[in-house]
């Protein structure tokens, strides 16, 4: 610890002429202070830092300067660029990211633990595992793990009912379903001869025939028919799908 050493029995002249000793510290050396002007900027933070750690303070966050050694930085395990190995991100255009090779399309190849070590231990739940396929999401979408009950319309009743949405479990595939499509008819009085009335269709069924058949069926080849589209109540195609736009899904590797 460095302090300026007391001056009490070194001689000083007094205007007199005499001699005296002077009480107290005497002023500090010139080759002492430019000893401290080098060292105290370095050792007062090292010594604020000791009392912080040993008051059980956090650590506070201190400025980088030109004495910083980037390789002796301690580099986060299975983390690149801030994001964490295993992350997966929707890619909206075909060109790959600046840093391609530290990111892999979820096309559900197999990868090896000599590659990917990182991406094998996260994906397998295991540090000793050789090699693992990769999630293959291609055409598929992504959902919260668990379930949760929200109000909306449930395409059959107008108002707004509770719904409760599930997912699958973490990490697997769930099959496709769709909402219930409802609809009635009511059929009226039979007709002797082999007639008969159709009273009412509603939701998604639907009747053609003779335009002034007027709901009435007959047994001579003039009958109305009934028939049930989803398509009059519901946008249709070969496949269940909400609204949406294709991307690419990566995940990093590296």
């Amino acid at each position: 610890m460095l302090r300026a050493f007391p001056a009490a029995d070194r001689p000083v002249c007094s205007r007199s002429g005499t001699s005296r000793k002077r009480r107290g510290y005497g002023r500090i050396p010139a080759p002492l202070n430019l000893v401290l002007a080098l060292l105290l900027p370095g050792l007062v933070p090292g010594l604020v830092l000791s009392l912080v750690l040993a008051a059980g303070w956090p650590a506070p966050a201190l400025a980088l300067d030109a004495t910083f050694d980037p390789t002796s930085a301690v580099i986060v395990p299975q983390s690149s660029s801030g994001v964490p190995i295993g992350t997966i991100i929707a890619w909206p255009v075909s060109q790959d990211p600046s840093d391609a090779a530290a990111w892999l399309d979820c096309d559900g190849r197999t990868i090896q633990a000599t590659d990917y070590p990182g991406l094998v231990a996260v994906l397998s739940g295991s540090a000793t595992a050789t090699r693992v396929r990769l999630p293959d999401l291609r055409g598929l979408f992504l959902r919260g793990h668990g379930s949760r009950t929200h109000l909306q319309n449930n395409g059959e009743n107008v108002g707004v009912t509770a719904t409760t949405h599930q997912s699958g479990q973490l990490g697997q595939v769930q099959g496709d379903a769709i909402r219930n499509i409802y609809g009635t008819l009511t059929c009226g009085e039979r007709i002797p001869g082999g007639e008969w009335i159709n009273d009412s269709l509603t939701g998604a069924f639907g009747w053609y025939g003779p335009s002034n058949a007027d709901g009435l069926g007959q047994s001579d080849g003039d009958n109305v028919h009934s028939f049930f589209s989803a398509s009059r109540v519901v946008p249709t195609g070969p496949e269940n799908r909400p609204v949406n736009m294709a991307v690419r899904y990566l995940i990093r590797a590296l």
